[in-house]
């Protein structure tokens, strides 16, 4: 995120140093559209961080059941709308009642953001494809896996995903999702948010709750 800040900095610096020796008014003026535009972009990264910021910050808990809860990520207005720009199409294979306890805006966001991460690698390669979201089980976790043959994760990414905030997408991404989210399903479910990614196939990317937390 620092990276994608310091570049507009870097810019309206420049344009300023130009501005200096600058006598022709119409230059000045493209000097100073090149300073607005990248005041612009800084505002939308500060503004995209704070509010993610500020939806994990919930600590109410609840119970509620995974059905339930999928039908609420199924009818978020977002998401429809994305999937729409897009013409990809999700698919949710799950229709348990298990009962869930904890901080239910959390992990709408938690999931949200998966799919949506989803939704813009198909836009960055050009593709329309499918998004799967599934539950498995095991003897510790609950898991909700969201899948896409988006063209998977490169090596340079998988090496600080989930360790740090990072983006490759500028102004159209901070980095903040799944980092956050990362630290949320941790301290309020007891489980964390896992990746598999094959390079020119697809994500796996999974979010697992411990059941002792059920």
């Amino acid at each position: 995120m620092a990276h994608d800040i310091n570049n507009p900095a870097g810019a309206i610096n420049m344009a300023i140093d130009a501005l200096y020796n600058i006598d022709d008014e119409e230059k000045k003026k493209e000097a100073l559209d090149i300073m607005k535009n990248c005041i612009k972009r800084i505002i939308n990264i500060a503004n995209s961080t704070l509010n993610q910021i500020k939806n994990f910050g919930s600590t109410v808990k609840q119970k509620f059941t995974i059905k339930d809860f999928m039908k609420e990520i199924e009818t978020n207005s977002d998401i429809i709308n994305r999937l729409t720009e897009s013409n990809c199409s999700l698919k949710v294979l799950i229709n348990n009642d298990i009962e869930l306890y904890g901080e239910r805006l959390k992990l709408n966001q938690v999931i949200t953001n998966m799919i949506t991460n989803s939704i813009l690698c198909y836009q960055e390669i050009n593709k329309t494809g499918e998004i799967i979201v599934k539950l498995s089980q095991d003897d510790k976790y609950h898991t909700i896996s969201v899948e896409d043959e988006a063209g998977g994760i490169p090596e340079e990414v998988q090496k600080v995903l989930l360790k740090d905030i990072f983006t490759t997408r500028g102004t159209k991404g901070t980095g903040v999702g799944l980092y956050l989210g990362n630290i949320a399903i941790q301290e309020s479910f007891g489980g964390e948010i896992t990746f598999d990614t094959q390079v020119r196939k697809g994500n796996d990317i999974s979010c697992k709750i411990f059941k002792k937390y059920v």
